[in-house]
């Protein structure tokens, strides 16, 4: 399993967008870049005012995920030659290795409570999910298989673990209890590819991307695997699929309008009143909400240069954030403990 760095996302296997998740403190933007040489971790104040560079290496780190009070970030790292997950404050001080295996940790994910990480692994021989506790400590092996574990995402009501199952040319999206038992395939079409899992901030809806009629569409699914019902249907690629905070809309990515760049689109959660926000010839990615919903952040390649936007949730007043003239936080690297890659969120205790 290897990681693949286009244009900024950070993927994983088939093609499939790891994401991070809205936290319940302060409107902070925590996001990836490569645009000052490789991937590092930014924050960045949610009108775009100014940037903040939390990694300094000369490997990528990736794939942050913030805790849910906004202390602290979790993310993968390059910085030993092999993907690694890291923990940091969310000021960026802090740097520590919480895993250390010569094969591939990664995609890691908080639990709603901060107690708990959730990542997958192929330390023991195929890729899959595991779970710590916060300080590296009380390793767990979730599950037994032998096919390929990626996307897991921690419902918000903590009590159940999404990720996907790839075998073959196949993927499904699967729930697990955060102890490994009460394994559920929600999607049960053997010749499809489905992805992308994203929860409703009540945890009792799963959106996804799957190309069971061809192509790449948006669906939603009950938890228990009840309820499915196709959101979009057009003869093109729609991905990325991220509720906003309170439920009624789901931001996308559709490449509907010219039938081969994304374009960042916004839906009600019934998959009605379906619009283009950017509406532009470049390719944008990685669309993320604010925590309160009134902005979006995104990446884009307009103007023949790659940048990272802002924008409010209506596509208007949109601001570019100033990568290269970043404040940098934390120089000094990292401390491994010792052994016994775009999240919207808000951090509390960052300065200003």
């Amino acid at each position: 399993l290897a990681l693949v760095i286009v244009f900024g996302w950070a993927l994983v296997a088939c093609g499939n967008l790891i994401a991070g998740e809205q936290t319940p403190a302060r409107d902070d933007i925590v996001f990836v870049s490569y645009l000052d040489g490789n991937q590092e971790i930014y924050l960045s104040p949610s009108d775009g005012s100014r940037v903040v560079r939390l990694t300094n290496n000369d490997k990528d780190d990736l794939q942050p995920s913030l805790s849910r009070d906004g202390s602290r970030i979790v993310f993968t790292s390059l910085r030993d030659g092999n993907p690694e997950i890291y923990v940091m404050n969310a000021d960026g001080t802090d740097q520590r290795r919480l895993t250390g295996n010569p094969g591939f940790d990664a995609s890691p994910h908080w639990s709603p409570d901060g107690k708990r990480i959730a990542f997958v692994s192929d330390r023991s021989g195929p890729t899959e999910l595991y779970a710590m506790d916060a300080d590296g400590t009380g390793v767990t092996k979730l599950t037994q298989t032998k096919v390929e574990i990626i996307e897991p995402k921690w419902s918000p009501d903590g009590s159940l673990i999404a990720f996907v199952e790839r075998e073959g040319r196949s993927t499904r999206i699967v729930v697990i209890k955060p102890d490994g038992t009460g394994r559920r395939v929600l999607s049960q079409d053997p010749k499809s590819s489905d992805f992308n899992p994203a929860w409703s901030p009540d945890a009792q809806k799963i959106a996804f991307v799957s190309d069971r009629n061809r192509f790449l569409n948006i669906y939603v699914i009950n938890r228990d695997g009840t309820g499915e019902v196709r959101l979009t249907d057009t003869p093109a690629l729609n991905l990325a699929p991220m509720w906003s905070p309170d439920g009624s809309r789901i931001l996308f990515l559709s490449s509907r309008d010219n039938g081969v760049r994304h374009q960042v689109y916004v839906m009600n959660a019934d998959g009605r009143e379906q619009q283009n926000l950017t509406k532009t010839d470049a390719e944008e990615m990685d669309p993320r909400w604010s925590p309160d919903g009134r902005r979006i952040s995104f990446l884009s390649l307009r103007g023949g240069r790659p940048g990272h936007y802002l924008m409010n949730a209506d596509g208007t007043q949109l601001v570019r954030l100033p990568i290269g003239s970043f404040t940098q936080k934390n120089p000094s690297g990292s401390s491994d403990r010792a052994k016994p890659q775009a999240d919207y969120g808000r951090s509390k205790s960052v300065q200003r």
